[in-house]
């Protein structure tokens, strides 16, 4: 979520300064180890020096760009630390750029650099992981705590007392509940939370009420104005299925992100790398594979070996995907576009092979080198299909805030060819919600042992 000010202050405290030494002790410890262990003693000297203080010093200035030290109160630990390790990464990557264009360029033949990156990583882990346990059992013991009041009604005001109630490992304490019910006057509720207010001091004052109710959040909020109490309102929004949801400031204006693309800024940089980096290395690696699949499609039937289809990819941009050609030519020409079934003959004997294997999407690297689809995504659709499906499947369109991919989570989940498309689409936007780096290497991992072979594969 992005920070601002005016919007969001967390608590600033001994933890955030702990974290911020202890990080640059991992660095710098990770950088001594590496040297002394790595690299001959007689090879030790001022350009390593300097490298390492320079790395000092990009970490402490990019790790505070990156939000690490932001409150991670309530966020999972996975999500924590792929922002950390998202930082440490852009600062090796800045280190190498700063060493390449500078007198210490002597370096940029050394290994040194990517062990310090991977020790670095790995100790800064363990240092945040060992931190959550010990704050999970000093908030167990009722220790960093944060006292919160709960003004609200209805089911929104139980749900949220409920979700803070269960979470006792992030710290919250909810000493105080005023709750309307269903049939009794709100504003009787309110006073009562708000005459319990200036007799009794909060850390945090949480109101889960409805947006329709403005004037009882504009009263209440002017009831609050003197409170040095941190104040938060909950929106009615759970019920929306909303995608990679924040709060920003745009313009000057406070905004509620409902529906966005995680592909954006430093994110599209680093999928669109890590997408042309794997498909160089493996078109490379499978290129004997090609030929020999290229000369089966020749023989197995006349024709191109490739064949070119439309589909939509990101923000329902058409291209024309590629794959090995698996049917006669024209095979669609006298019925249109066709759904493929379980035990449909138009494959050839070859075109089947290919097809079960999954053999048939390899051209589909060449795709994502030409920028139109990705390694890791919802698999694309015709734009016939799409047509139809968009009014029948509930948030059909949002698998298009993403580049398409040649593989998925709905498909290493076993969700492809004829399966249920609302449980196919219900993983795509799951995929979204949770997008990271990891996530796509997860993916790719789980494709190669289980995503080409699938009895849906036809």
């Amino acid at each position: 979520m992005p920070q601002s000010d005016s919007l969001l202050r967390e608590h600033s405290s001994l933890i955030v300064y702990c974290q911020k030494t202890l990080d640059l002790a991992c660095v710098f410890l990770s950088g001594c180890s590496v040297h002394r262990f790595l690299i001959p003693a007689s090879d030790i000297g001022i350009p390593y020096q300097l490298g390492l203080v320079c790395g000092l010093l990009i970490a402490f200035i990019l790790f505070r760009s990156f939000t690490v030290y932001r409150s991670w109160r309530g966020i999972s630990f996975i999500t924590e630390m792929s922002n950390l390790i998202l930082a440490w990464t852009a600062t090796v990557i800045t280190l190498t750029l700063v060493i390449y264009f500078t007198s210490l360029s002597e370096l940029h033949t050394r290994g040194w650099l990517m062990y310090w990156w991977m020790l670095g990583g790995v100790l800064m882990v363990a240092m945040r992981y060992c931190m959550r346990l010990g704050l999970k059992e000093l908030r167990a013991r009722g220790y960093n705590q944060r006292s919160v009041v709960i003004i609200g009604s209805g089911n929104l005001g139980e749900m949220v007392r409920q979700q803070l109630q269960d979470s006792i490992n992030t710290g919250f304490n909810v000493t105080a509940c005023f709750i309307s019910k269903d049939g009794e006057k709100d504003d009787s509720v309110f006073q009562q939370g708000l005459d319990y207010l200036e007799e009794h001091r909060a850390d945090q004052i949480w109101l889960a009420l409805p947006a329709s109710n403005d004037k009882a959040i504009e009263t209440i909020l002017g009831r609050l104005s003197e409170s040095t109490s941190d104040i938060r309102i909950v929106p009615d929004m759970f019920a929306m299925k909303m995608m990679n949801h924040s709060l920003g400031v745009v313009a000057g204006l406070p905004v509620i992100n409902l529906s966005l693309t995680p592909m954006d800024g430093l994110n599209r940089w680093v999928k669109e790398g890590q997408d042309w980096i794997l498909s160089c290395l493996i078109l490379l690696l499978v290129s004997p594979l090609l030929a020999v699949i290229a000369l089966g499609v020749k023989l197995s039937s006349p024709g191109p070996i490739f064949f070119r289809q439309q589909r939509l990819s990101w923000n329902g941009k058409p291209f024309m995907m590629y794959k090995f050609r698996s049917m006669p030519v024209n095979t669609e020409s006298s019925t249109g576009p066709v759904w493929a079934k379980d035990g449909e003959q138009r494959a050839t004997r070859f075109g089947s092979f290919l097809r079960r294997t999954s053999l048939d999407e390899l051209p589909q690297f060449l795709n994502v080198l030409n920028g139109d689809m990705s390694i890791v995504g919802p698999r694309p659709e015709r734009p016939e299909f799409v047509r139809q499906f968009k009014s029948e499947i509930p948030g059909y369109m949002q698998k298009h805030m993403v580049k398409a991919g040649i593989t998925g989570w709905a498909q290493v989940n076993g969700w492809r060819g004829d399966t249920c498309l609302n449980t196919r689409i219900a993983h795509d936007l799951e995929y979204i919600r949770q997008w990271s780096l990891l996530l796509d290497l997860k993916i790719i991992f789980m494709t190669i042992f289980k995503g080409f072979v699938n009895r849906n594969a036809y």
